[in-house]
């Protein structure tokens, strides 16, 4: 929290007067007093400085006039901006003077005034850089929180190209979030996480997510806080190093947040008809970003551009939920050669045992000893269904490339979803080559191992008490019914069975069999599209025919 940073300051003696190696802090003082105070100090030919900002003094005192301090600027002022906001260098007017053009989204308006200092004295890019890593970092008063030399080279020698960003959604559709530079040196992996403050006013449906990173990022998360639970945590970046909240150390997925999106490359997340995500006003929002640097000699800088595109709220009838399943780190242990691990994932957030739960998208996560990845519905009895997820797919799941990629595995988006009871759930299949030498086990680097997957979902609640009349000689349900637009036939069976699934209206004219072959035992479904049937407003009626036994029931559309 900033409240942390400022106790720090005040418990703890400057490291300056400690004679300890230079800090990032005493850097910026450094910079701040070379640069800037010959317009921002009082003496006798100088009673108010510039701005009626006082930089003279020791570091100590410097700080305390800037640390989440007002700025005397009407207009920064009234965008709630600070001299120096812990962990926002966009909205730290102290920054934002210096930025010049270094970085769009910290560009002054008019209003805020001229950037400082005055031409005859301007600040390197590297000297901004300083500053801004350092507010990113959350402004602490001692510890190395970016390395000098890095920045230097960066900005003398030149590295790795910067990240385009794209275009952001139009005003009034939407935002657009960035998080980076973050600098990296040849063949260095970090992973951080960062707290954001939308400091949105009202609440916010989502219609659409966006993600652009660099080519060599291996994944970003994307989470908000459940309201009221971010208090305890930090501002400003924080590097991902244990995966234990003993230490109190930074930790990527807690129980306090709830996970929005998750990517391992671009990827725009273009949310079904009449769903969205949902943000309550004063969203607190949480980053995760892992990334390394696989070239030899260059230093990258790592960006993250987030496109957030927004609908009217009350537009979506469903809120789309989306999650990140690990499984059991202490159970994860992988011994040379190859090894496989199977999970029956049965407990999915916001949702109940009896709930039928609509998924949307899968995909796959593990780090770079991962040979495949598959995931099956299951049966009732606890054995495979159908195979829904196939590790060995392209990218974006449309054909069987034949082998799994870990850095860019398989994305599938389901435009009619696959329903299935959430107390059934999923089976996950992934195997795994150990070539180490040595044991693996669970870890934050792609050299240790992982085994998770990201699913996005829509939860529909209770169906086995939405629906009436269900025949326990063969069980099976429409749903949802009342529908609009796609309903989906459940049912389950027993045994090989001659299976025929047709949709009639009420005048008896068949519309179309959606089923006609033989079928072994297992759960079903089947959607019905309303609109590519021609089905408008009114009753129709669905025929379930098993081994010559017809069951029918109404199915209602109200479009």
């Amino acid at each position: 929290m900033k409240f942390k940073v400022l106790l720090s300051f005040i418990f703890l003696c400057w490291s300056l007067t400690q004679g300890q190696a230079q800090s990032t802090a005493e850097e910026v003082y450094t910079i701040l007093q070379t640069k800037c105070l010959g317009c921002h100090e009082v003496n006798a030919g100088q009673p108010t400085p510039a701005g009626n900002l006082d930089l003279s003094g020791t570091p100590a005192q410097v700080y305390a006039r800037l640390f989440e301090q007002d700025p005397t600027n009407p207009e920064a002022l009234s965008k709630n901006y600070k001299l120096i906001d812990a962990g926002y260098p966009d909205r730290s007017f102290l920054y934002r003077k210096i930025n010049d053009e270094l970085y769009a989204e910290s560009i002054m308006s008019p209003a805020e005034g001229n950037t400082m200092p005055s031409y005859q004295n301007p600040l390197s890019d590297q000297e901004k850089e300083i500053i801004r890593q350092w507010i990113y970092f959350g402004a602490p008063t001692s510890g190395t929180v970016v390395d000098k030399a890095t920045i230097d080279s960066y900005y003398t020698n030149g590295g790795l190209p910067r990240v385009a960003p794209p275009p952001a959604p139009p005003a009034g559709e939407g935002f657009q979030l960035h998080l980076g530079s973050i600098f990296l040196s040849p063949g260095e992996e970090r992973e951080y996480i960062y707290k954001y403050e939308l400091q949105n006013d009202e609440a916010i449906e989502i219609q659409k997510v966006e993600a652009v990173m660099n080519s060599a990022s291996h994944h970003f998360l994307f989470f908000k806080f459940n309201e009221g639970e971010d208090a305890d945590e930090d501002e400003g970046l924080e590097e991902v190093t244990t995966l234990s909240t003993i230490t109190g150390d930074a930790i990527a997925i807690t129980n306090d947040t709830k996970m929005i999106g998750g990517w391992a490359y671009d990827k725009l997340f273009e949310l079904p008809a009449n769903t969205g995500y949902s943000w309550e006003d004063s969203l607190v929002l949480k980053f995760n970003y892992h990334v390394k640097n696989y070239d030899p000699s260059q230093i990258m800088p790592a960006d993250v551009y987030v496109n957030i595109y927004t609908q009217p709220v009350g537009t979506a009838e469903k809120e789309m939920r989306s999650t990140f399943e690990l499984y059991n780190p202490g159970a994860f242990v992988i011994f040379p050669g190859e090894q496989t691990f199977t999970w029956n994932l049965t407990n999915l957030p916001d949702a109940g045992s009896e709930d039928s739960i609509r998924l949307w998208s899968i995909a796959a996560h593990t780090h770079s000893y991962g040979t495949d990845f598959d995931v099956y519905l299951r049966n009732p009895d606890g054995s495979k269904g159908a195979q829904i997820y196939e590790g060995f797919s392209n990218f974006d799941h449309t054909f069987n490339q034949g082998y799994y990629s870990y850095d860019e595995p398989p994305l599938r988006i389901i435009d009619d979803y696959i329903s299935f009871k959430e107390g059934d759930g999923l089976i996950l299949e992934a195997k795994y080559n150990n070539t180490s030498g040595g044991i693996l086990t669970f870890g934050l680097t792609t050299e240790d191992e992982m085994f998770g997957v990201f699913l996005q979902y829509v939860v529909d609640k209770n169906i086995t008490t939405a629906v009436e009349d269900i025949e326990e000689e063969a069980p099976w349900a429409i749903y949802p019914n009342p529908t609009r637009d796609i309903a989906n036939v459940f049912y389950n069976l027993e045994k090989t069975s001659e299976v025929k699934l047709e949709v009639f209206n009420l005048q008896g004219q068949l519309l179309k069999t959606l089923v006609n072959t033989t079928q072994s035992v297992g759960s079903y479904q089947e959607p019905i599209h309303a609109k590519e049937l021609g089905m408008t407003q009114g009753v129709y009626l669905v025929n379930l025919t098993i081994n010559g036994e017809v069951r029918t029931k109404k199915v209602v559309e109200i479009n």
